[in-house]
Parts: C-alpha cells; structure tokens; sequence
C-alpha cells in the first residue's frame, strides 16, 4: 500500500515541475528597423514581467518584415533546443479582453493560450498572447 502510494506522487511532481513556464506570442521591433513575430519561452513566468529577455535558446522567429497574426494553426521550433510549440489560437481574438481564453498550445504537453496586454515583454517585443501549461 505504501508503495502505490509513491508512485501515484510521481505525476504529480513531474507537472509541478512545469507550473511556472509560459510561452509568449509576440510581436517584435528589432534593432535593424524591421518588424516581425516571434514565440518566446520563459522557465519561470516571474522573470518575463520585467522587461527580461527569454531564457537562452527560447525565442522562435516567425516572420521577419510586418506584424505577424497569430490566429489559425501555426508552429514554432525553437532553434537551440529543437522544441516545436504549436499554437491554435481562435479567430477574432485579437478583439478580447486581457485575460480571455483565447486558444490552445502544445509542446508535447498542453497549454491554454489567453489575450495579453499588448505589454512591453523584453526590450524588443509586445507580448499579444501569453501560453501556460494546462
């Protein structure tokens, strides 16, 4: 009886373990003038609330050149790390409110994706949506 009780804590902590990282959909000014979309991943949601970049090897670009539009399916590998996130985000939801359900994600795990505030996310980039582990 001990025993199955310790194998059911593990799947427990296995997703605590992924509790704070979120996945930012962006749009991005860079330093050559130019506009476009990236995905960005953060470890821990504390350190993407004040302006500091995304964990090393964690931004995905999108497009180079204009705005991107996040709704519809769309895929992001992050380069450094070969991670694919996928992103579904619904039609119209760049019309919600902060904090609405706005779509889905998934790295081989579920997220929830919800409208950001167009806030400034790192030095570069407005953050449009935000993504978190379901």
């Amino acid at each position: 009886m001990h025993f199955s009780t310790a194998l059911l804590a593990i799947p427990i902590l296995a997703s605590a373990a992924f509790a704070d990282e979120v996945v930012y959909l962006a749009n991005c000014h860079f330093a050559a003038g130019s506009t476009g979309g990236q995905a960005e991943y953060y470890k821990e949601i504390a350190n993407s609330q004040n302006g500091q970049n995304p964990d090393s090897g964690s931004v995905a670009h999108i497009t180079n050149g204009s705005p991107f539009n996040f709704e519809g399916q769309n895929s992001r590998v992050f380069q450094q790390t070969g991670v694919t996130f996928q992103s579904n985000i619904n039609a119209g939801a760049n019309g919600l409110a902060v904090g609405a359900f706005a779509g889905t994600g998934n790295n081989g795990r579920p997220f929830n994706c919800f409208r950001d505030s167009k806030r400034q996310l790192d030095s570069a980039c407005i953050a449009e949506y935000f993504c978190r582990d379901v």
